[in-house]
């Protein structure tokens, strides 16, 4: 829990760069989700049927992976601005 704390007074400190990386992890995240549901990504999903064609199982791990890795470098980066403002 004090780590939570610790990452929101870290992000109250630096709103913009914070709300910035917020930003482009919100445009890649919609990117994945828009190229997910457009393109077939696994090539075995040609046998359903357009109605049953939306974002599969595989595409979730996918973007759950993608979301996973913005946060981390979201995490990182408020880190290092921390160490820099001591």
């Amino acid at each position: 829990m004090h780590t939570m704390r610790w990452l929101a007074a870290d992000i109250r400190r630096h709103p913009w760069s914070s709300a910035q990386d917020a930003i482009v992890l919100a445009l890649v995240m919609l990117g994945g989700i828009l190229l997910a549901l457009e393109y077939d990504l696994v090539q075995f999903w040609e046998q359903y049927t357009d109605r049953q064609r939306r974002i599969r199982v595989e595409e979730a791990y996918l973007l759950s992976v993608l979301l996973a890795g913005g946060l981390t470098l979201f995490v990182f980066r408020r880190v290092k601005e921390a160490r820099l403002d001591l």
